[in-house]
C-alpha cells in the first residue's frame, strides 16, 4: 500500500470516529421531566449549575452535580446526588444514583423515610438549621448528655425540626448548598431574560388556566403568590390541587413544593396532593425505591 493509500484510509478512518462521536448523544434523564431536553452552563466561574429547557427553549429548571464530604474525619462516604432548583430559584428536588445510595451513621443507607425526611427539610427555606454550624449539631446532643457526629446515630433536634437519624451533618451540608446557591439562579447568568411574572392578566385567570402555563410561567406565578401570601387561602390552594389530574409531573411538583412550604395547609388541599400519582412517582425516581 502506498503512501496516499494509507492517508486515504487514516482519513476515513478519522471522519467514521468522528461521525460516530457525533451521532451518538447522551441521554439524559429527570425524576420529573423524561422528554428530550437541552442543557445550557452557567457561565460563571467555578459554578457547575445548568438550565435544562425543553428542545424549543423554554426553561425547565436548574440541575447541579454535588460530591462532597459530609463531615471532616474521613469516615463518611462522600454524598454524591443531583440537585434541581425551579426557575424561581426555590429547591425543587434531587436525583440520588441507585448505586451511590446516601448513608448514615455506620454506613447504613438511607430508608424512604429517611430520604422523605432529607426532602422535607431542604424544601424549607426558612429552616432554623440555618443558624447552626456542624460544632453547634454536637453541642445540642452533648447538652443532652448524648455522643453525636457525623457517623453517631443520635437524632438531633434543632427547634422542633428533626434531622435524619444518624446523618445530621449531611443534611446541614445540602441545606446549606441548595439555600445558598440561589443567588447564582438568575436567568443573566445563562444568557436569558425572566418572563414577566407580574403581567396585567387577572391572577384568577392564571389560576384557573395552569396547564397553558409553561414551567418557567408556573414557578415565578407560584412564587409571586406566596410573596403575596395568597397561598395561605384555602381558595387559594384548592384551585391549584383541584387542576392536578391535568397538569404535568413538572407543574405537579411545583405545586406541591411550594403548598409544602406554607405554615399551614389545609387537610383538604393535603389529601389531594398524597394521592396525587405524578409526585408519589417523581419521589420514586429521585431515590430509586
Amino acid at each position: 500500500m502506498n503512501s496516499v493509500s494509507v492517508l486515504f484510509s487514516v482519513l476515513l478512518f478519522l471522519v467514521a470516529n468522528i461521525s460516530n462521536k457525533q451521532s451518538s448523544s447522551e441521554t439524559v434523564t429527570f425524576p420529573m421531566y423524561s422528554d428530550e431536553v437541552q442543557i445550557v452552563s452557567s457561565v460563571l466561574k467555578n459554578d457547575s449549575t445548568k438550565l435544562v429547557s425543553t428542545t424549543d427553549g423554554d426553561p425547565l429548571f436548574f440541575t447541579r452535580d454535588v460530591f462532597t464530604e459530609a463531615c471532616e474525619t474521613g469516615i463518611c462516604y462522600p454524598i454524591q446526588l443531583t440537585l434541581f432548583w425551579d426557575y424561581a430559584g426555590s429547591f425543587l428536588g434531587f436525583s440520588v444514583p441507585d448505586n451511590k445510595p446516601l448513608t448514615k451513621a455506620g454506613h447504613k443507607e438511607f430508608s424512604e423515610l429517611d430520604y422523605f425526611q432529607l426532602f422535607t427539610l431542604l424544601n424549607h427555606p426558612d429552616s432554623k438549621i440555618a443558624k447552626y454550624t456542624k460544632k453547634d449539631l454536637v453541642k445540642v446532643n452533648r447538652e443532652k448528655h448524648e455522643v453525636t457526629d457525623a457517623e453517631s446515630g443520635a437524632t438531633v433536634n434543632v427547634a422542633n425540626e428533626t434531622l435524619v437519624r444518624g446523618a445530621a451533618f449531611t443534611c446541614l451540608t445540602l441545606w446549606n448548598i441548595v439555600n445558598q446557591h440561589t443567588e447564582n439562579l438568575v436567568p443573566e447568568n445563562f444568557g436569558r431574560t425572566t418572563p414577566d411574572s407580574n403581567s396585567s392578566e387577572n391572577m384568577d385567570t392564571k389560576l384557573s388556566g395552569l396547564k397553558n402555563l409553561s414551567a418557567s410561567e408556573l414557578a415565578l406565578l407560584m412564587k409571586q403568590l406566596h410573596q403575596a401570601k395568597l397561598l395561605r387561602k384555602l381558595k387559594t390552594q384548592m384551585q391549584l390541587v383541584n387542576q392536578l389530574d391535568e397538569l404535568s409531573a413538572l407543574h405537579c411538583l411545583l405545586i406541591s413544593n411550594y403548598l409544602n412550604r406554607e405554615k399551614y395547609l389545609y387537610p383538604e388541599a393535603y389529601a389531594v396532593l398524597k394521592a396525587n400519582k405524578n409526585i408519589a412517582d417523581c419521589f420514586s425516581a429521585m431515590i430509586h425505591f
